[in-house]
């Protein structure tokens, strides 16, 4: 009785409930559609361009953009997608979890406090550490790693090291018929696992393998991983980033670039899903 009546501090605003209101109509389905409905906020702006974005449909306008003016744009997603996407992240964090049950005295990333959430300023390789509060700097937490002549960031999902050598592991999930279907690697996943093995070099580290590990999210029968390793070291900018390098410098330089050839009205495919499209025409091509 002692742990219930501990409890009784935690009090529910019951007058909030209307008591004239049909209960039996609340239906809580059209509850959590209403929320899954809706628009997410997300905020664009900083200084430096994440690796992604370099990879996949890079455009030096909507990243000026972003970075001299900044804008909040409504993300519209539904139910389907939010599930899917938290699916998603579910299944790659299982992924790192697992490593770490057994790999995390070769974990090399920040550390947060299991109890209060502080979070280390460096990263480091793992080692027991306890914090003011009385917890322990345990949760791992990716490491921001900077490409400063290019101006690109990112963090790396998963980095161990091994006799001295950095190895880089990148996780993504797939669905079901997009896993089965996967006989190697996606050239973009490895290409942001390769630039940032080569990050990792230019800033001092001894590098050794670039991985991408890829978990399915759906349930089939067999092994729900696939992994793929690239040994290849070099000291050679990638070419994710050498061929969009004068973009690159467009898109952190003092002037507007000018709209990429794909968009060259709001109706173009391009321009229908970016969501810096109604910014992005409101102002001046050249």
């Amino acid at each position: 009785m002692k742990n219930f009546k501990s409890r009784r501090s935690i009090k529910i605003d019951f007058a909030q409930i209307d008591d004239h209101q049909d209960h039996s109509a609340i239906n809580l389905v059209d509850i959590i559609k209403s929320a899954d409905a809706a628009p997410d906020e997300a905020r664009a702006g900083g200084d430096l361009i994440h690796v992604s974005s370099i990879i996949n449909d890079f455009c030096p306008r909507r990243e000026w953009l972003k970075r001299e003016i900044g804008y909040s744009v409504p993300r519209f997603v539904n139910g389907a997608l939010r599930v899917v996407w938290k699916l998603g992240r579910s299944a790659e964090e299982h992924v790192r979890d697992q490593l770490l049950t057994t790999m995390r005295g070769n974990a090399f990333g920040r550390w947060a406090c299991d109890r209060c959430d502080a979070v280390e300023e460096e990263a480091r390789q793992y080692f027991f550490k306890q914090c003011e509060c009385g917890g322990k700097f345990d949760r791992y937490v990716e490491a921001q790693i900077v490409d400063e002549e290019a101006g690109v960031t990112g963090s790396v999902d998963f980095v161990w090291i091994h006799r001295g050598f950095f190895n880089i592991v990148e996780i993504k999930s797939m669905n079901k018929r997009d896993f089965e279907a996967l006989t190697k690697c996606k050239a973009d996943h490895m290409n942001q696992a390769e630039y940032y093995r080569w990050l990792y070099h230019q800033n001092g580290f001894k590098v050794n393998r670039a991985e991408v590990i890829v978990v399915a999210k759906d349930y089939i029968v067999g092994s729900i991983y696939k992994s793929f390793a690239s040994e290849r070291v070099t000291t050679a900018r990638p070419l994710i980033v050498s061929a969009t390098k004068d973009d690159v410098e467009l898109a952190r330089g003092d002037e507007l670039p000018p709209r990429i050839s794909q968009c060259s009205s709001p109706s173009s495919p391009r321009a229908k899903v970016c969501d810096g499209c109604s910014l992005c025409f409101s102002m001046p091509s050249d």
